[in-house]
């Protein structure tokens, strides 16, 4: 069983439990590598290619690599919109402890 930490405001005492923060701020980490690691692929592996792409010759490399990215900016969107959402849930609990 674990105790619950306080932490002291200049009113009250506030209990904290550290596992359910550690969690959500475990939670926020992963979800910004994971964003950050698959807009780093779009990048440096599609968006990266534009230059090279723009000759005739080459326009296929950016048609055939568009499905795959266009997936990844959507994962990455949701993983942004998970954010979002703790963000909003990490206000509300401030707001409540306030």
């Amino acid at each position: 069983m674990t105790e619950n930490k306080a932490v002291k405001t200049e009113t009250t005492i506030l209990p904290i439990d550290p596992i359910a923060l550690e969690d959500f701020v475990m939670s926020l980490q992963i979800n910004i590598e994971r964003a950050e690691c698959i807009l780093r692929d779009i990048t440096e592996s599609y968006l990266g290619k534009t230059e090279e792409c723009q000759k005739a010759e080459n326009y296929w490399e950016l048609i055939s690599g568009y499905d795959e990215y266009s997936t990844k900016a959507f994962i990455v969107s949701d993983y942004l919109t998970n954010l979002r959402k703790l963000g909003a849930e990490a206000a509300e609990l401030i707001a409540s402890l306030t």
